[in-house]
């Protein structure tokens, strides 16, 4: 009689236990983001690798619920994060897009919010709209999701948002060369020196000077720059409108666009090479001036170029 009792008891435990619910899946405890700030700058399409799941299940669906700057603790308004309009590429812009119109068809303009969480993965991205938003640090909470469930993430990761870098100075050469040769070539001491300036509101123009040892500019009206033999010059990079020649500076208007030049030269990168022939400088000998910059905004640029030891004549 107790043996059957026990069979009784043993089935119904049995009956019991297979009629539970087995959860599925895993959401680990030690979820994270690996960098630990990410850092971006202002201005810069910028995305984070995506959120660690420690072994969860995946796919992870992740909800941004707050971002707080660290300076004041307090979280980001609907006017802060709203869209903006935002210039981007639709193709790679290549050195065979030559005119304005085959350029306008790979450059797009959308309107994109300056911080999002990505819902799967969790990739932290900043848009080229995050100019708007201050520099400094900010925190993040998160709502993270799977099969298994659901968790709040307080303070997931710090966002570290630099200044933006408005241009680049990528490269710079400074020699004379053989008068009439393109031989026997020597540095000028001191290099080029090549400072940029900005109007902000001004418009889409690139002036670019060549100055003296005293501060005078040569003449590209008068042949003082010519560009050298078949290298590529700013020109190369700006085929959208006509170059001017002034007195005292090379001028280009060029078009708006996320940076600028919107191409490399196979070989030369954003190189441009010119010179200052021998019958126009105080050295007897060609002057070959190269630089290289990146521009990152509209408006109008200045560049500067100082020759050391070299005066016009």
């Amino acid at each position: 009689m107790h043996l059957r009792y026990l069979f009784l008891i043993l089935a119904a435990c049995t009956i019991l236990f297979c009629c539970q619910k087995t959860e599925e899946g895993f959401l680990s405890d030690k979820l994270a983001y690996r960098p630990n700030p990410f850092i971006a700058g202002q201005g810069i399409v910028s995305v984070s690798k995506p959120l660690d799941g420690d072994g969860s299940t995946m796919p992870l669906y992740v909800k941004l619920l707050e971002i707080r700057s660290l300076k004041t603790g307090l979280p980001l308004d609907s006017e802060q994060l709203k869209s903006r309009e935002a210039l981007g590429y639709l193709a790679a812009v290549s050195i065979t897009d030559t005119s304005l119109e085959m350029l306008n068809k790979k450059i797009s303009k959308t309107m994109v919010r300056p911080f999002e969480v990505n819902n799967i993965g969790g990739r932290i991205e900043l848009s080229a709209t995050s100019v708007a938003l201050d520099t400094g640090n900010y925190t993040i909470d998160i709502e993270v999701s799977n099969v298994r469930g659901k968790k709040v993430i307080k303070d997931a990761c710090t966002v570290r948002l630099l200044p933006k870098i408005y241009y680049e100075i990528k490269s710079t050469a400074l020699t004379t060369s053989t008068a009439g040769a393109e031989t026997d070539f020597q540095a000028i001491p001191g290099g080029l020196g090549i400072t940029i300036d900005r109007i902000a509101d001004g418009p889409n123009k690139i002036i670019i000077r060549f100055l003296d040892k005293n501060g005078v500019p040569f003449n590209p009206a008068v042949g003082d720059v010519i560009k050298r033999g078949d290298r590529p010059d700013f020109a190369t990079y700006d085929p959208y409108y006509p170059q001017e020649k002034t007195d005292t500076a090379l001028v280009f208007q060029y078009p708006s666009t996320p940076q600028f030049p919107v191409y490399k030269v196979p070989g030369f990168e954003y190189l441009s090479y010119y010179r200052i022939p021998y019958t126009k400088n105080s050295t007897g000998r060609n002057v070959n001036v190269t630089f290289s910059v990146l521009l990152n905004d509209t408006g109008t640029w200045i560049y500067t170029l100082r020759i050391p030891t070299v005066a016009k004549l």
